[in-house]
């Protein structure tokens, strides 16, 4: 399945119509996003179990308010107006957490003060939505050089690739595992980094409003993850 389009225009028509196609899109935006949302969540709350249910939480809270009805087209970057929500959202929760606990309630959920007062954690969501678009990448590319090159042949291939926990071989070792010539290898590693990079490229592309934000977004990330986005270019 392909990740979700997360332009503005077709999240808010998605809502709207709200037939089945379109909620499992949502839900596929929901999961995608469930790791950096987290990440996020986590950073300001100090149990892993609460944050686990403010992660739930929220995104039925962008349900109920009707969020993505309000997308629309020039309003940035899609992971920023999750950021934005997020906080919104967190403050919220702060804001009932304290007026319960002036009602002589038990506090269930400690979050930081800062949580509504201070901009939420955007690195480590961005860490987190980074890490996701790599492993879709990866995932998006596995299939093809594994069933072409069997589950060796893609164990060290994989290697060239950013990210990658494990050092790469030499090219005279691939070519060997492979069965190929070591121009061969190195054709093949050229076309495996060729389809990475542009298949982190349409699901970038996917999250933002228009082509040359593509860009952008690719600059950010390599930011983000410093020297594991180095093959990005």
């Amino acid at each position: 399945m392909d990740f979700p389009d997360t332009q503005w225009t077709v999240l808010a028509q998605a809502t709207l119509r709200g037939g089945d196609p379109e909620r499992a899109a949502l839900d596929r935006l929901c999961r995608d996003y469930w790791r950096p949302v987290w990440a996020c969540v986590r950073s300001r709350v100090h149990q892993p179990e609460r944050a686990d249910d403010l992660t739930q939480d929220f995104f039925v809270h962008l349900m109920e308010r009707g969020f993505f009805r309000k997308a629309e087209a020039g309003r940035g970057h899609f992971r920023s107006f999750l950021v934005g929500a997020l906080r919104f959202f967190l403050a919220e929760e702060l804001r009932r957490s304290q007026t319960q606990k002036s009602g002589g309630h038990l506090e269930q959920c400690e979050l930081n003060e800062d949580a509504a007062t201070e901009p939420a954690d955007d690195l480590a969501f961005d860490r987190e939505w980074a890490q996701t678009m790599l492993d879709r990448a990866f995932g998006a590319v596995e299939a093809g050089f594994k069933e072409a090159r069997g589950e060796e042949g893609w164990r060290l291939l994989r290697t060239f690739l950013p990210g990658s926990s494990a050092a790469a071989p030499s090219y005279e070792s691939l070519a060997e595992a492979l069965g190929m010539s070591v121009g061969g290898a190195k054709a093949e590693v050229f076309r495996l980094r060729q389809k990475f990079r542009e298949t982190i490229r349409r699901e970038v592309g996917r999250t933002v409003e228009s082509p040359h934000e593509v860009d952008e977004e690719l600059a950010h990330l390599r930011a983000v993850l410093s020297a594991g986005l180095s093959g990005l270019e």
